[in-house]
């Protein structure tokens, strides 16, 4: 740790030090001050971002830096140590992000997907797959047909359906937890090179007599 007169130069060390000792109005002081160095930071990492996600990477900042707060010794500025923490939860969400990306794309591939079972190759086909996608909601299968078989961005989804960013983000996630029950995710899935998808169209015209009721 640094000496305390020098700790004592940084404009924000009455403030961190109270928010060291839990103090939540100390720490709203931090987050108010430095609100904007943490979003100009993301916007600087994720220009490609929405503000639904900047939001939440925005909140996930925070938190971590709440959390790790009590370990800071002051041998930075708070506003480096900050920039730091910012830098850090930025990388780690986007590897998470891109690690639910390709999940997501295992759970929709519609063609040649094949369960691996303990010796017992057993292949799902395009009916099991599709029968799975039928017995989501509407609203779930609405978008994730729109999402995966017309290829349409987020906010594209948003546009056509006349719903908020954040809800057409909440029905994708919602469905594809339940398409993950409906095909077993405790089984481990992966699909063979060879392309081939159902249309929307396609999607769009499954039969929905066996649909269970809205989630």
């Amino acid at each position: 740790m640094r000496n305390s007169s020098s700790i004592r130069k940084d404009p924000d060390w009455p403030w961190w030090r109270m928010a060291q000792d839990r103090s939540a109005p100390a720490f709203t002081r931090l987050r108010q001050s430095h609100a904007g160095l943490v979003i100009s930071e993301i916007a600087r990492l994720g220009p490609w971002l929405d503000q639904f996600d900047r939001e939440d990477l925005e909140q996930e900042i925070w938190l971590t830096a709440w959390r790790a707060l009590p370990r800071f010794e002051g041998r930075s500025l708070f506003a480096t140590w900050l920039g730091g923490i910012t830098r850090n939860v930025f990388h780690a969400w986007l590897r998470k992000q891109r690690g639910n990306q390709q999940l997501q794309l295992r759970m929709v591939e519609l063609d040649g997907v094949e369960r691996e079972i303990a010796g017992d190759d057993h292949v799902l086909d395009q009916p099991d797959l599709s029968e799975a996608i039928n017995r989501l909601a509407e609203k779930e299968r609405e978008v994730i047909c729109l999402r995966y078989f017309d290829h349409l961005a987020d906010r594209e989804i948003s546009i056509q359906l006349h719903l908020p960013l954040g809800t057409v983000k909440g029905r994708l996630r919602s469905g594809l937890s339940h398409l993950r029950e409906e095909l077993d995710e405790s089984i481990p899935l992966t699909h063979p090179e060879h392309g081939g998808s159902y249309s929307h169209s396609e999607c769009s015209q499954m039969p929905n007599s066996s649909q269970s009721p809205s989630r």
